[in-house]
């Protein structure tokens, strides 16, 4: 069976061609806008994630995603979705989740919820990280000058 092992949400992952080892550049886990912005745009994310399994006899492919979990219960938004497989001999895999200039409605706590299809009941998700990101709303710099003149 497939399990998770980590995930970070990060700028860029940077894969060394020789060794497969990853680093995470400028690891991400708040942002800020000024309160008069019009567009509340993230910049480009990645989601890295690591998965394994101990048997390495056979073969496995399991599904996953990836969800955005928005401040106040509103509803949780799906922004990507695929297949890993890792082969025979194969321990484990990393995936990296591209997430380009998403829109934001407002700040507050956003989540990233990696989910992993159950291996037992096909039809369930399970969500194996949260990766939140605060988002803070500040007063703009002319509005700063403003008051304190």
């Amino acid at each position: 069976m497939i399990n998770h092992v980590w995930s970070v949400l990060c700028q860029q992952t940077i894969v060394d061609a020789r060794t497969g080892a990853t680093t995470h550049v400028n690891t991400v886990n708040g942002a800020s806008f000024f309160e008069d912005e019009e567009n509340l745009i993230l910049p480009p994310l990645v989601i890295s994630t690591r998965w394994a399994k101990e048997d390495t006899t056979n073969a496995e492919t399991t599904e996953i995603r990836v969800r955005i979990d928005p401040p106040e219960g509103r509803d949780k938004i799906k922004i990507g979705q695929g297949t890993i497989t890792l082969g025979t001999d194969q321990h484990g895999i990393n995936s990296n989740i591209e997430v380009a200039h998403l829109r934001l409605k407002s700040g507050g706590r956003y989540s990233f919820l990696v989910d992993h299809r159950d291996p037992v009941k096909k039809t369930r998700w399970k969500t194996v990280a949260k990766l939140p990101i605060d988002v803070k709303l500040v007063p703009s710099p002319e509005k700063e000058a403003n008051e304190n003149d």
